[in-house]
């Protein structure tokens, strides 16, 4: 009996000690404060709390999240006021970018719970990331996020809206990177933010190229004037140029009408579909189909006046909002 309960002491023990801790040890010098452990030139530590192991380990990861995201807007802060006294505008839209990225920024690579330790009050536990290790990650991403963004904003082989397409996504890419870049200065890295500038430039060159050929508006079905002009506007917002004269890029638009007539009222529905039309290898792009409601009225022209304005409205307040969001996939 003796030498079964000294077993079962000893496995509580042992249990107690593998857990990450115990009631009777003294508390970790790293709870309070990580850095007597893991070295400031070596690592960054962050604690964390809570009623059981996993609540601190993921309070600890939080925490180091935390830091990074703040660090990296402080980071912003700084990088932007030196571009404006360096008047460097082609890095401005991918540091902007940066700031909205990093706010989903939860998902560390390198991290790893370096101890837990808990007493009858609670857990607690240390998140560690090396500094070394990290530089190796995040160089790793970066190197492979400056070859995509070389690749997408290629048009030496076309310049097409497909084109343009990638050199959006392109863009969205350099916010990533020069995420990326941040992290490895916080890291003790080089600054590789530099890399990021001409890139930038590359990216927007491209993009102006592409978006330098004029496009010609061809309108069929009923004329009229308020959906072209609402047609111009909400491309022309987008950065497009048009032309009064046939061009390779077609924006073709029809409208229609249809009646419907009961007693002595008349009902008209409005029909829009557009799309832009590549005329060297008949490629479509941004398409855009519009069914109105029904416009009812007395006299056939005043419903045929009233749908054809409520189409022009809606094409105004929308189809800018559609054209960017198909352009920055």
């Amino acid at each position: 009996m003796k030498k079964l309960l000294l077993f079962i002491l000893f496995c509580l023990a042992a249990y107690s000690l593998f857990a990450g801790g115990s009631r009777d040890t003294p508390r970790p010098s790293w709870v309070n404060q990580p850095y007597s452990v893991y070295l400031n030139h070596q690592y960054l530590a962050f604690t964390g709390s809570g009623s059981n192991r996993e609540a601190a380990e993921n309070n600890a990861r939080a925490a180091l999240a935390r830091y990074f995201r703040q660090s990296i807007s402080n980071q912003i802060v700084i990088i932007e006021s030196e571009h404006q006294v360096n008047n460097q505008t082609n890095s401005s839209f991918y540091i902007n970018q940066v700031t909205e990225t990093s706010v989903e920024f939860d998902s560390l690579s390198g991290v790893e719970i370096g101890d837990v330790w808990h007493d009858r009050n609670g857990w607690w536990a240390v998140a560690i990331m090396e500094k070394a290790r990290g530089r190796q990650l995040y160089n790793a991403e970066l190197n492979r996020a400056i070859i995509e963004i070389n690749r997408l904003s290629d048009i030496s082989a076309s310049v097409s809206f497909e084109a343009l397409s990638r050199c959006r996504t392109a863009k969205q890419r350099l916010s990533e990177a020069g995420l990326y870049a941040i992290i490895i200065n916080l890291l003790d890295g080089p600054n590789r933010l530099e890399e990021l500038n001409p890139l930038a430039a590359r990216v927007d060159n491209a993009i102006r190229t592409i978006m330098s050929i004029p496009i010609y508006i061809s309108l069929t079905g009923v004329q009229d004037h308020r959906i072209r002009t609402a047609f111009n506007r909400a491309y022309t917002e987008q950065g497009f140029l048009f032309s009064g004269t046939a061009s390779r890029f077609i924006l073709e638009i029809n409208i229609r009408l249809e009646h419907d007539t009961r007693g002595q009222t008349v009902s008209t529905t409005c029909f829009v579909n557009a799309f832009l039309r590549d005329t060297v290898n008949n490629t479509r792009f941004f398409p855009y189909d519009l069914t109105m409601p029904r416009e009812t009225h007395l006299d056939i022209a005043d419903a045929d006046r009233r749908a054809l304005l409520r189409a022009a409205e809606r094409i105004e307040s929308e189809l800018s909002g559609i054209l960017a969001g198909q352009l920055n996939p």
